[in-house]
C-alpha cells in the first residue's frame, strides 16, 4: 500500500531541518513532510536558504511529499514557492475556522486554493480533523467533487478518522488514486473530552491502543490505495530524546504497520 514510507515531519518538529533530514535518511525513509513553522525555523534561526534545503533533501535521497497544515484558502505566495523550490508534491489544506460549515463556500474557497496549486505544479490536498471545520471523508470529497478540481487528494490520519465516527463507507467511496497520504497511531476506543489534546499529544505507538490499525491498513490496500505513508503522533517526551532515536523507531513501526 505504502508507495514511499514518509517521515511526518510535524513529529519531530522541534528538530532542525538538517537534522531530520540526515536522520530520516539513515532510517530509511524515502520521503519526508514539512510544516510553515519548519521552514520558517530552517531559514530564521538555522541560516539555510531554500536552495540548501533542497540540496539537502537531494543529497539524502529523500522527496519532499506534502507541504502539511496550510490554512489560507487559497494558499500565499512564500507557501507556494517554498514547495515547489524544495521540490514538493502537495500542498495540504486544513480547515480549522471556528465558523459554521458551509459546503458552497468552502468547494468555492478549495477551487480556489486548487487552481493556485495547479499554477505551480503541484497537486492540491485536503486533510479532514476531527475538531475541524472539515471533519470526516465524506465532508472532504463532498468539497473536492463540489470543487470541480480533476486532482485534488485527500490525506486520510487514522485517528481523525476514527475520532470523527470511523465511516470506512466514505472512505471506500473516494477513489484510490485520490487518496495521496495514510497517516496511522493508535488510540483509546473511547475518545477523550479534549479531541485537539489527545491529537496534540495523547496519540499512542501502534499497538499501544485499540485502533484496528491492520484493519484498517488492509482495507485501504484491497481499494487499491498506493500513497505515502507513516506515522503521525507527538510525545512530549520526544523533546528529551534523540532525534535520531526517535526517528528511528517511527520508521520501525512505520514499515511494520503499514503494510496489509
Amino acid at each position: 500500500m505504502i508507495e514511499s514510507l514518509t517521515l511526518m515531519a510535524g513529529c519531530v518538529a522541534r528538530t532542525p531541518f538538517r537534522s531530520q533530514v540526515e536522520a530520516a535518511a539513515r532510517a530509511g525513509f524515502q520521503g519526508i513532510t514539512t510544516w510553515p513553522n519548519i521552514w520558517r525555523h530552517a531559514q530564521e534561526r538555522q541560516g539555510l536558504s531554500l536552495r540548501d534545503m533542497r540540496t539537502l533533501l537531494d543529497d539524502n535521497g529523500l522527496v519532499l511529499t506534502e507541504l502539511e497544515g496550510i490554512r489560507e484558502w487559497p494558499p500565499g505566495n512564500e507557501t507556494l514557492d517554498v514547495c515547489s523550490e524544495l521540490g514538493g508534491q502537495t500542498v495540504v489544506a486544513m480547515l480549522l475556522d471556528p465558523a459554521p460549515f458551509d459546503l458552497p463556500r468552502e468547494a468555492d474557497r478549495f477551487a480556489n486554493f486548487a487552481e493556485a496549486a495547479r499554477s505551480r505544479g503541484l497537486r492540491p490536498a485536503i486533510e479532514f480533523v476531527a475538531f475541524g471545520g472539515i471533519a470526516d471523508a465524506a465532508t472532504a470529497w463532498r468539497v473536492i467533487e463540489q470543487s470541480g478540481s480533476a486532482e485534488a487528494g485527500i490525506v486520510i490520519d487514522l485517528c481523525h478518522h476514527v475520532r470523527s465516527g470511523g465511516d470506512d463507507a466514505a472512505l471506500l467511496a473516494i477513489p484510490p488514486e485520490r487518496i495521496v497520504s495514510v497517516q496511522i497511531a493508535d488510540g483509546p476506543a473511547a475518545p477523550p473530552p479534549d479531541l485537539l489534546e489527545e491529537a496534540t499529544y495523547g496519540r499512542m505507538w501502534p499497538g499501544e491502543g485499540a485502533f484496528d490499525i491492520s484493519g484498517f491498513v488492509a482495507m485501504l490496500a484491497s481499494h487499491g490505495v498506493r500513497a505515502n505513508g507513516g506515522l503521525e503522533l507527538y510525545h512530549r517526551d520526544f523533546a528529551a530524546r534523540e532525534p535520531e532515536e526517535v526517528i528511528r523507531q517511527l520508521a520501525f513501526a512505520g514499515r511494520l504497520h503499514l503494510q496489509p
